[in-house]
């Protein structure tokens, strides 16, 4: 997969604050939603950005 500008701008936004819906991301990125969520997936498939990850140490029994 080519990575584009665009594309590293997803990403920097995510690096930010993981937690943006598509919707404020795609204000962000200046592209519509859908746009955005493909992108996101195609980045997840290539395995360039992996999903949250929940750490065992910062869960409280």
């Amino acid at each position: 997969m080519k990575i584009t500008d665009v594309d590293v701008h997803i990403l920097n936004e995510l690096r930010e604050d993981a937690r943006l819906s598509m919707r404020e991301l795609s204000k962000r990125v200046n592209l519509s939603a859908p746009a955005v969520a493909e992108r996101v997936r195609k980045l997840e498939d290539a395995g360039g950005l992996s999903k949250g990850i929940l750490f065992k140490s910062i869960i409280k029994n």
